[in-house]
């Protein structure tokens, strides 16, 4: 005889699943991977190598090369989030007076404090809403000292801000391309573009797939720069606490921590005096890729402040 409608699996599965909510599991490692939120450049087969702070540090490197090429506009502030833990609307926020180097050294080879500060009133006042550009915890940052630092830092200052036309604040550090000082959302599509160049340098180069595929497969925004000078300070030996006073955090704002600062800005210094470009001998038995002519030109950059 004729079938009913009752007689047919799927409709009977679907009769049974009205009542109840769907579930199912994501099998697929893709899938279950874009999920993740991206806290580090270290890709994960090497998140467990002795030699982190060294691959971290190549990465780091190779990122800020691309930038320097692709969006010079930024390429000072993402390295001023990955060695001083700036958040974008920090960044926005600076002037060019904000940055103080030490020990009487131009582009912060000895040092360089950023003074962060909320200036929303002085570089954003043609904006209604400014909740993203907003300085939650204004503080003196020391950053980490690293000649690409330096290196972006003498470039932005004497490249960068030079082809600005017609500044409308002339003490702004970062400018969108109309000569206004620069969004905070303006400075997210300038990261994407940052993003998409790296992960398209990452698929057109030889042996850089898997690289490819582990960027790719997870979410990250200019706030890994943070993630970055994070991990950065544990895998210098600092524990917790320190790394939030490194940081920047506003739970350790008090005269105790302003020491703590101090000292451990000294220490990490000399821990990451392992990571100068003439240990880059060190970085190649690592089999690591390097942009050899963007490093010669950071080494005797280095090199000619320092003589």
């Amino acid at each position: 005889g004729r079938k009913s409608k009752k007689d047919f699996l799927p409709f009977n599965l679907f009769k049974r699943l009205l009542g109840q909510p769907l579930t199912y599991k994501k099998t697929d490692e893709t899938l279950l991977r874009e999920k993740i939120k991206r806290k580090d450049l270290v890709p994960q087969n090497h998140e467990s190598n002795e030699n982190r702070i060294f691959i971290r540090l190549q990465y780091i490197r190779e990122i800020l090369y691309v930038a320097k090429h692709e969006v010079p506009d930024i390429a000072f502030g993402v390295a001023l989030q990955i060695f001083g833990g700036l958040r974008k609307g920090e960044v926005v926020n600076l002037t060019r007076t904000a940055l103080k180097s030490q020990n009487g050294q131009d582009y912060g080879v000895e040092g360089l404090v950023i003074l962060v500060r909320d200036r929303q009133l002085d570089l954003f006042n043609r904006f209604e809403d400014v909740s993203t550009m907003q300085v939650k915890n204004p503080r003196d940052q020391s950053c980490l000292i690293d000649p690409i630092l330096n290196y972006l830092y003498k470039n932005h200052m004497e490249v960068v801000l030079k082809k600005v036309k017609g500044p409308k604040q002339p003490n702004a550090l970062f400018y969108n391309t109309e000569g206004n000082s620069m969004s905070a959302d303006t400075y997210d599509k300038r990261f994407l573009k940052l993003k998409n160049a790296y992960l398209g340098m990452l698929l057109g180069t030889e042996g850089r797939y898997q690289d490819y595929l582990d960027f790719s497969q997870t979410k990250w925004r200019s706030h890994i720069g943070r993630g970055v000078f994070t991990n950065m300070c544990l895998d210098a030996g600092f524990n917790e606490k320190q790394t939030a006073v490194l940081r920047g955090d506003r739970s350790t704002q008090s005269m105790e921590s302003y020491f703590d600062i101090i000292t451990a800005t000294y220490n990490i210094r000399k821990a990451l005096g392992l990571l100068s470009p003439d240990q880059s001998s060190n970085i190649a038995n690592l089999n690591m890729p390097i942009n050899n002519k963007m490093w010669k030109e950071v080494q005797e950059f280095g090199s000619g402040l320092r003589n």
